[in-house]
């Protein structure tokens, strides 16, 4: 008796174990499906022009994507900017038609690619045939007027107040710092900004700066947009940053800093002072709109102090700083005779353009 209570036992407890095998296997075999990213838009810049000639200003240009129509932007000196993009992935691959005045299509056309992370706006040259003619007003046709009837006039609703318009978005540049650093010094340059009660959504600035004074070693969103995704492009002397916030900042009433730019003060440059300038600056509130911009400085300068070619910074380039030279000369960064303050224009290599750097200072004084 009591052995076949132990067998009824042992196949009950058999018989939990396996079906809490099948429960758990079920539940874990059930996806979990995570929250995707919002698509971030596809934004365009460029000229607009018919037959060669640029496009006259305040036209209108705007994308269409079947019967979604995106923009319009201004067209200001022949160009337009921020042209934004942004549908589900039920669009992705669909062609987009550019028009002008809403009604001249341009030669031409770009895919629509659905990304849910930030990328760099694309540039264009659109070209159209012609400048769309207005259509005419038809003029209205005299009838004969019917005689009212008297009708009681319902008592007018108070007006509902509107909220005043935003005051601009006041920004400005400047360099961290007490206006001088050394050659070779990183430095920090900081695009500083008053939202004025603005809720930033998108950003866009460029930035130009002479590639023979700095190296730009990276840039991070500022302060003022916590909650954002960035992205940089170095070309020539100007550099590109945009800026993407998950979701739109809170209406801030304070300064701080939209963009934040890591430098270094190349050794080989041959002026006393590094200068930055915004060249341009494009911010996009919560409702896709643009923000006005007032802009109070648009360039940052700090004095340079030093000698190119000084190796031991005894503000004369000779046969001392030739010596340390020529003991770096042909080395390069984590080398065991490496050295960062004969690496003039650093870029990591102790080579002939560095020794060009000294023989044309040598035996000049600071």
């Amino acid at each position: 008796m009591i052995h076949k209570i132990d067998i009824l036992y042992w196949r009950l407890a058999v018989f939990m174990l396996v079906l809490s095998l099948v429960v758990v296997r079920l539940t874990g075999a059930m996806p979990v499906h995570a929250q995707a990213l919002p698509a971030f838009p596809l934004i365009y810049h460029g000229t607009a022009e018919i037959q060669g000639i640029p496009v006259k200003d305040g036209a209108l240009i705007t994308a269409r994507m079947g019967s979604v129509v995106f923009g319009p932007v201004v067209v200001k000196d022949g160009a337009f900017y921020n042209l934004a993009v942004k549908a589900d992935s039920s669009h992705n691959k669909e062609v987009i038609t550019f028009y002008l005045q809403g009604a001249e299509p341009a030669e031409q056309q770009m895919i629509y690619k659905y990304v849910n992370y930030p990328i760099l706006p694309s540039a264009m040259v659109l070209t159209f045939n012609s400048m769309p003619i207005p259509t005419p007003t038809p003029s209205a046709t005299a009838t004969s007027t019917p005689i009212p009837t008297a009708t009681l006039v319902p008592t007018p609703a108070p007006p509902i107040p509107t909220p005043s318009p935003l005051s601009p978005m006041s920004v400005g540049m400047e360099i961290v710092g007490d206006g001088t650093l050394s050659r070779g010094e990183r430095g920090q340059l900081r695009l500083e900004a008053n939202p004025n009660g603005h809720r930033i959504l998108r950003l866009e600035a460029i930035i130009s700066a002479d590639p023979r004074q700095v190296k730009i070693l990276g840039s991070e969103p500022g302060d003022l947009l916590p909650r954002a995704l960035s992205g940089q492009q170095v070309s020539g002397a100007a550099m590109t940053v945009i800026i993407f916030q998950l979701d739109a900042t809170p209406a801030l009433h304070r300064m701080g800093s939209l963009v934040e730019v890591e430098f270094e003060v190349l050794r080989d440059g041959g002026t006393g002072e590094v200068k930055f300038e915004l060249l341009g600056l494009n911010a996009i509130n919560e409702n896709d709109h643009p923000i006005a911009i007032d802009l109070q400085q648009s360039e940052a300068v700090a004095s340079v102090i030093g000698f190119p070619g000084d190796v031991n910074g005894d503000a004369i380039v000779n046969i001392i700083d030739l010596a340390l030279f020529g003991r770096a000369f042909g080395t390069s960064e984590r080398g065991r005779y490496y050295n960062a303050v004969a690496d003039f224009n650093a870029d990591g290599v102790i080579d002939t353009l560095d020794l060009s750097t000294i023989v044309y200072y040598y035996n000049k004084e600071s």
